[in-house]
């Protein structure tokens, strides 16, 4: 569905479909109903929109990111700030916040580089910003997946193994095994550790 929206917002964006900005103030939200359009909460319970000042900021930021069609016209989240002047400290939060609701609200294909962000100018750039952020999402997944595993190594280590781990480390040589990080996650494992370590030196 993702990607549906993406390249609909691509075609509307070719063809010229964009409504005038001079109407955009009524069609930022849709209040149907008197509910959120993003989180689903009642419009007295929502935080997604903190009032005037982001519903003008969006029409702002999508403004810029407009004149700022392909990668080669890429602007960065410093100078759109800037150019906003809301005062954003280091690393534009408040910005780039702002950047994340135009582009879930409006529907419109953001995307972004190492220059910044642009309007999407052509399919081959849809796909190298898709790519790269699949990437980013893979490598997430392999460090849940990894710390994962880590902890669950550590819960189930036990001071005998602890004792076993520290003896090979001791009588053979340390490896990435016997030296894990699990067998020190508490002071009782150390002990058992050091102490199997100890008693493998002297088998040598």
């Amino acid at each position: 569905m993702a990607h549906v929206a993406i390249f609909e917002g691509i075609f509307r964006m070719k063809q010229g479909f964009f409504p005038g900005l001079e109407d955009e103030e009524d069609d930022l939200f849709d209040w149907k109903n008197n509910i959120c359009p993003s989180c689903k909460r009642p419009r007295a319970g929502c935080t997604c929109f903190l009032g005037k000042k982001n519903k003008e900021g969006m029409v702002a930021v999508e403004k810029i990111l407009r004149s700022h069609v392909g990668k080669a016209s890429a602007i960065s989240s410093k100078e759109i700030a800037k150019l906003l002047d809301i005062g954003d400290v280091e690393g534009q939060p408040k910005t780039r916040n702002l950047i994340k609701m135009v582009i879930r609200d409006r529907v419109l294909p953001i995307l972004a580089s190492g220059a910044g962000y642009f309007m999407a100018g052509n399919r081959d750039e849809l796909s190298e910003c898709v790519d790269s952020l699949q990437q980013r999402a893979d490598q997430i997944i392999n460090r849940i997946r990894l710390i994962t595993e880590a902890y669950f190594q550590m819960e189930n280590k036990t001071e005998e193994q602890a004792f076993e781990a520290g003896f090979d480390s001791g009588k053979n040589s340390p490896n990435p095994q016997n030296c894990h990080f699990s067998f020190f996650a508490t002071p009782e494992l150390k002990d058992e550790w050091e102490r199997g370590r100890k008693a493998g030196r002297e088998e040598r």
